[in-house]
Formats: structure tokens, sequence, C-alpha cells
């Protein structure tokens, strides 16, 4: 819902209320429409899994290691991924959070602590925690087993050579904001709040928290 120029906006810390209203109006449509399930503040992960196995529910917004946990309830489930539309250019994929191992320079076990990260950056372990993640190695050398997502990496990944762009609130919004902005979202679902009362509370939340130490 964002172009190039609108996100710079953001960074440089000008919130376009009209704009976000634009962007959330779908959300509340789609409430007011009845497509939105009537557990979703409640449901978990492992509760969408099971219902994506049981042919209940078609898609979820979810990581990689969806597909794990839809398998263990249905071996047989066919599954795959696919890119995000947009209404500001090609589609694209998220890169969100992701397994990570470092060592402080001021760690106090800064010897046993480099010990494990020679482990882990062993080609056998590092196959490990990657398959158990369904995400990708970050080796190059080491070769990539995600399963039934496989067929569609190569499609969005390799093929059509998909931009991957961050989660936009750890980008593109203030440290803190996460509360508001689910806050807002609820309120869109449930018809407490309209898309221009939203981005209103948006703005102020925004503005409020833009500058301040993190």
């Amino acid at each position: 819902m964002y172009n190039d120029d609108q996100l710079q906006e953001l960074s440089d810390g000008t919130f376009d209320t009209d704009q976000w209203a634009k962007a959330v109006t779908p959300v509340y449509d789609w409430a007011r429409a009845g497509y939105m399930n009537v557990d979703y503040t409640s449901a978990t992960s492992d509760d969408v899994a099971k219902l994506i196995a049981s042919d209940q529910c078609a898609f979820g917004f979810q990581p990689n290691s969806l597909a794990q946990s839809v398998e263990v309830y249905n071996p047989d489930a066919k599954l795959g991924f696919m890119a995000y539309p947009s209404e500001t250019g090609d589609r694209y994929l998220i890169s969100a959070e992701d397994y990570a191992i470092g060592v402080s320079n001021a760690s106090e076990h800064k010897d046993e602590a480099l010990k494990l990260l020679d482990f882990m950056a062993e080609p056998d372990n590092m196959k490990k925690l990657s398959d158990t993640t369904s995400n990708p190695p970050a080796f190059d050398d080491v070769e990539m087993n995600i399963g039934q997502l496989s067929t569609s990496y190569d499609y969005w990944v390799t093929q059509e050579q998909t931009r991957t762009v961050p989660v936009f609130d750890r980008v593109y919004l203030p440290n803190g904001m996460w509360d508001t902005l689910t806050s807002t979202t609820d309120a869109l679902i449930t018809g407490q709040s309209a898309p221009a009362d939203a981005a209103q509370q948006m703005k102020t939340s925004f503005d409020s928290l833009y500058g301040q130490a993190s």
C-alpha cells in the first residue's frame, strides 16, 4: 500500500493519516463482509495448523514452520507459499525474525561462546537448524531441505527473483507502536473504529514516539 516515496516520508518522521486510512480500509471492509474468523484474537498457531490440516482453512500468515505443524496433523496435506500482492509494484516476500547466533565482545564466557559458534557453523549442524526451522541455511554449501515449500521457493525466489522486504513496523514505525497497531486494528475489525479514526490514533502515537531513544 506504500510506495518508496511514502515509505521515505515515514522514515523521515511524517505520518500521512490519509494513506494509513487507505491502507487499513480493506481490513475494515473484510470484517463488515464477514470474512474475519470469529476467533481471530484467540486462535493459536497450532489452532491454525489444525484447521489447515483438516481443510477448514485455506491459508495463514505464518512463518515457514507452519508447514511442519500442518504435516504433523496431516502428512498428506498439500502445501506451498505465495508472494504478497502489492498496490504499488511487484509482488514481494517478507523477511521477518530469524535465528541468529553471535558472541558479545563483553561476554564473561567468550571462549565457550565461540566454541558454540564454531559448533553451529559446522555444515551438519547448520543443516539440522535449517531443517528444523524450515528456513534456508545461512551457508551456500549447506543443502536446503524445506520439504514441500521447495517448489514454491524455486518459483518465487529462484525463477521470479521476487524482492524481499522487511516487516513493515520493524522499519517504518517507531519502537513502542505495536500496541497501538494491534488495538486500532482490533477496533477496525469489531467496528468500534472507522479507518480515519484508526489513522488519527496511529498518528498521535507515531508523533509521540518518533525520535525517542529506544
